[in-house]
């Protein structure tokens, strides 16, 4: 237990945790900074208790590092996607490579600290108010500044089931890489249900049926449906994979983006007949690619992933 005051409080050492702690630093690299992390590691979804065996970036390399530090190439890159380790590997060396005042970003960063509360006090003495956050370990800290950076993933969303007298060991995919190995290697687990149908549920699935489990998917049909997947090789062959040409200015005018400035290209591509045509002959092109890519007509089941398109 301890009281501190400090510049800045970051919740979070994931990706947008490092970064908005670099960037505070490189404005102001003698503020005391401190980030709060509840897991043991850095990385949020990247971190080395989260990384699982198979599981890859959604990103590839040029798109998925900082811009001060592009990520070093691996051998078991697939189409520029590389594994969550390398990932995991990539930001433990930027934050201890990054040294302001004589101290790196990692060792600015408490583990194992998960904030219970946070609220603002007016100052008598100045016109700034602070910020007081307070940790399950006791600690206070008091902080002109505060920036959350908890990210999505952080909480784990666990429906509540009438066991009915049977209570089945049961994860979740935030826990797929400490869990997970107790499920595949047991001998008494036989039968797995997997629920929901994101990125994380298509990695359980194929670890589970890899690990030659008999597996039920269920997806609620009421909700969104499974998430729509791309072959990483679905591109022209001028570029190494789909999100490339996802990233190209072209294909952000084509896109209905909120963020997209209103220029001529965008009145054209999306107000006149001929720019609508050619909007809608590129996507449609580009998901019949990805339909092709994925064999959904291969069986019944197999066509249930089939994105509900509107």
């Amino acid at each position: 237990m301890s009281a501190t005051s400090v510049d800045v409080v970051i919740v979070g050492a994931g990706p947008f945790g490092i970064i908005a702690a670099k960037t505070y630093l490189e404005l102001n690299p003698t503020a005391l900074l401190t980030i709060l992390e509840t897991d043991t590691s850095l990385g949020g979804a990247w971190s080395k208790t989260r990384i699982y065996s198979g599981m890859y970036s959604q990103s590839p390399l040029g798109m998925i590092e900082f811009s001060d530090a592009p990520m070093k190439p691996t051998k078991d890159q697939f189409h520029g996607y590389v594994p969550a380790q390398h990932v995991c590997e990539y930001l433990e060396e930027y934050t201890k490579t990054h040294v302001y005042s004589g101290r790196d970003i990692e060792s600015r960063i408490r583990f194992d600290s998960r904030v219970t509360s946070i609220r603002k006090v007016r100052n008598t003495n100045s016109v700034r108010n602070s910020w007081v956050v307070c940790t399950d370990k006791g600690d206070v800290i008091t902080s002109d500044k505060l920036m959350l950076a908890t990210g999505i993933t952080s909480k784990p969303n666990i429906p509540v089931f009438e066991n009915e007298g049977f209570t089945p060991p049961m994860l979740h995919t935030k826990d797929l890489a400490r869990l997970a190995p107790s499920f595949v290697e047991s001998e008494g687990i036989r039968n797995v249900v997997v629920l929901g149908g994101s990125k994380s549920a298509f990695d359980a699935v194929h670890m589970f049926l890899s690990a030659g489990k008999n597996l039920q998917w269920i997806i609620r049909d009421k909700g969104s449906g499974p998430a729509g997947m791309s072959a990483p090789d679905s591109a022209p062959v001028y570029y190494d994979n789909a999100h490339q040409i996802l990233a190209t200015r072209l294909m952000s005018k084509l896109s209905p983006c909120i963020f997209e400035p209103r220029d001529s290209w965008m009145k054209f591509f999306h107000q006149t007949k001929v720019g609508r045509w050619i909007t809608d002959r590129v996507w449609s092109s580009m998901q019949s690619r990805w339909i092709r890519a994925a064999k959904y007509e291969r069986s019944d089941n197999m066509n249930r992933l089939r994105p509900q398109l509107p």
